[in-house]
């Protein structure tokens, strides 16, 4: 059987009006030099990134039940962090935000890699 002809590549996000931008996701007890817990891209037309794919992102990087985790941003003073809710129209605009889980707190979640639950274990 033949390979069918390649797809025709989507136009650009930039000719649509805006450039992809990275949205970075950290882990709050952490500092600011270590890695990120993980950088999505938001490259919705407005610019945004949708809120309910970056949530459930980082609940599946971080091993936690969705119901758990939450997105803070920075206040910058201090230390402090601020909830963010899910915003009216969906979108996330920030460069940055924390995730944290409501039983255990912010400084609780998991070192940074995989958990262990998406280890695969070798039959030996």
């Amino acid at each position: 059987m033949a390979a069918s002809p390649p797809f025709t590549p989507p136009a650009a996000t930039h000719a649509q009006g805006t450039a992809p931008r990275a949205v970075r996701f950290r882990h709050p007890a952490y500092p600011s030099s270590a890695p990120d817990l993980l950088v999505l891209m938001a490259a919705d037309g407005d610019g945004g990134l949708d809120f309910d794919v970056a949530l459930t992102a980082c609940c599946i990087v971080a091993d936690a039940d969705w119901d758990d985790g939450y997105l803070a941003q920075p206040l910058g003073r201090d230390n402090l962090i601020q909830r963010v809710d899910r915003p009216q129209d969906g979108s996330l605009r920030g460069l940055e935000y924390f995730f944290c889980l409501r039983e255990r707190g912010p400084s609780c979640i998991p070192p940074l890699g995989f958990p262990p639950s998406l280890l695969l274990r070798r039959n030996l």
